[in-house]
């Protein structure tokens, strides 16, 4: 559905292996685009949309299922009922992309919300959803500047708790480990 609504706007649509354009949706604007030109992308641009889920087939289904304790896993305690409009919980890098490149980040509205164990919603990023994606990415092409201490307040946040220096020391403090 996302891709469908931004196809009427000025947008950049990078992918991995999306490379079929079906019904009205937009065409991507590169397949398998190096990160560097990505990033360079998404510096230049005022948002980033992100959907931190994954929409899994018969065949993921089966696979987890393998494990017995599939069902201890909050993301697949529901996986008998899981069709394509019930997805898994799945963190992207793009956000972490958006963040760090200061792109304000649009991120999809769903059942896990998993985003908020990093960010917080409306002052580090804005939760979007089908019925109101073209008025946020409107009112942000319009009215930018009311964006940039949210923008700014994620970038903070990123830097502080998940750039190299915090990662590292946090993973040298819980291995009890010496640099």
């Amino acid at each position: 559905n996302m891709l469908n609504i931004i196809k009427d706007f000025n947008y950049n649509f990078y992918t991995a292996g999306f490379t079929r354009v079906a019904g009205n949706l937009c065409a991507p604007t590169g397949v398998n685009v190096p990160h560097k030109q990505i990033w360079s992308t998404i510096r230049k641009s005022k948002m980033s949309i992100v959907t931190n889920l994954l929409f899994i087939d018969a065949i993921h289904s089966s696979n987890i299922k393998q494990f017995d304790d599939y069902k201890d896993n909050e993301a697949f305690s529901e996986i008998d009922n899981i069709d394509s409009s019930r997805p898994v919980p799945q963190l992207k890098t793009r956000l972490f992309e958006a963040v760090f490149n200061k792109s304000l980040v649009l991120a999809r509205h769903d059942y896990w919300n998993i985003i908020e164990k990093w960010f917080e919603p409306e002052t580090e990023f804005i939760y979007y959803d089908e019925d109101n994606l073209a008025e946020i990415i409107n009112d942000v092409n319009n009215n930018f500047d009311k964006y940039i201490p949210i923008i700014e307040r994620a970038y903070e946040r990123a830097v502080k708790n998940y750039g190299t220096d915090s990662l590292m020391k946090y993973i040298l403090e819980k291995e009890n480990l010496d640099w």
